[in-house]
């Protein structure tokens, strides 16, 4: 795979307020940046903690920018599905 045109990675938000950090958003986080590194993905995919996503009471929240794209109750497990929405929505076969 290579990153679309656009020379700004994918960022995926997580939600990184106490909330969620209850909820599991720590982990999904973490796996969710170990999924990109074994995949190598890095380049193209970025993951950032950000502050409250509105989605509190259903937390975890994750959003894909910049489509702006914001799931919530994430767990770690859903994080392969999460990749492919990723990479189906902003990156091209090579």
């Amino acid at each position: 795979m290579k990153a679309n045109s656009s020379e700004k990675p994918l960022t995926i938000f997580v939600c990184g307020k106490s909330n969620c950090c209850k909820k599991g958003g720590d982990k999904v986080r973490s796996k969710l940046k170990a999924a990109i590194k074994e995949a190598g993905l890095k380049r193209e995919i970025r993951v950032v903690e950000s502050g409250c996503l509105d989605e509190c009471k259903n937390g975890p929240a994750v959003m894909l920018c910049p489509a702006n794209l914001v799931f919530s109750e994430v767990r770690p497990g859903d994080v392969d599905e999460l990749l492919e929405v990723a990479a189906a929505e902003y990156l091209s076969p090579v």
